[in-house]
């Protein structure tokens, strides 16, 4: 690592005699006190998150394309096993990529055109939480998601489950069920056996999941709320948080019947 300070003496043998150059002392001007506002500063960081992102993105699909590969001819159990290790460090990394691109409202890299099965959406958006296997899944079966909602509906899924996950006890499962209405809309809840949050918190974050504010990347605690807040409003989805009768809180919202498509009656 280069030190600024030393600059000055590169290539001077030691004992050598360095030369004495007298400075006139002079005023140094007065700092700036006013610098960069909060919402430049973080404009400036959602530019360079942008940026970033899309560089390592592809590095990303690269990677577990080579990973998927290796899973299809690996056939010995440890050594698959580290492989889905990877893949999941992987996905997670591309989560986490793409979670910085939806907050600096850059488009997606991966687009879907046609509907994807409900279970399928369900599944990456499992996948994509570390402690995946503490999700307990409860579907309906005959449905599928529009493409232009696909990718926004994993990302809402994904956040919702990773904060369940985080603030519940290890050994506790978290619940992820989802029910058709008579309208042809699917309600979701998540429900985890955490500590929830007391009725100010729980009104401030409830307020945050559908008050339009300004996202800070520097404050970083409340990221995934802003990621659910910003998909949910722009597939026209409410989120709300609600504490359970025992422990816990349960994240619950519907996904409108235009979002979907029923294959129920096709069948």
């Amino acid at each position: 690592m280069w030190h600024y300070a030393l600059w000055g003496l590169a290539g001077a043998a030691v004992g050598a005699a360095v030369p004495i150059v007298v400075v006139k002392r002079r005023r140094e001007p007065e700092p700036d006190k006013t610098g960069p506002d909060k919402t430049q500063v973080s404009q400036a960081l959602l530019t360079f998150s942008t940026e970033m992102s899309q560089r390592i993105g592809p590095l990303i699909d690269r990677q577990l394309a080579i990973i998927d590969r290796l899973e299809q001819t690996e056939e010995d159990p440890d050594r698959l096993a580290k492989l889905f290790e990877l893949d999941q460090m992987a996905t997670l990394m591309r989560r986490n990529q793409e979670r910085l691109l939806l907050l600096a409202g850059a488009p997606y890299p991966r687009q879907v055109d046609r509907p994807a099965p409900l279970e399928d959406v369900l599944g990456a958006a499992v996948s994509a939480v570390e402690e995946y296997t503490r999700v307990e899944v409860h579907q309906v079966i005959g449905f599928a998601v529009v493409g232009d909602a696909v990718f926004d509906l994993v990302h809402l899924i994904t956040e919702l489950l990773a904060n369940a996950t985080s603030f519940s006890p290890p050994d506790t499962k978290v619940i992820l069920r989802v029910k058709a209405t008579d309208e042809g809309d699917l309600k979701v809840e998540i429900a985890d056996a955490g500590l929830g949050l007391d009725e100010p918190e729980l009104g401030k974050a409830n307020s945050r999941l559908v008050t339009p504010h300004e996202i800070d990347l520097g404050a970083g605690t409340h990221l995934g709320l802003d990621v659910v807040a910003l998909v949910s409003r722009r597939q026209g989805i409410t989120v709300s948080l609600r504490g359970n009768d025992d422990d816990g809180l349960t994240a619950e919202f519907t996904v409108p019947a235009a979002l979907l498509k029923d294959e129920r009656a096709e069948g």
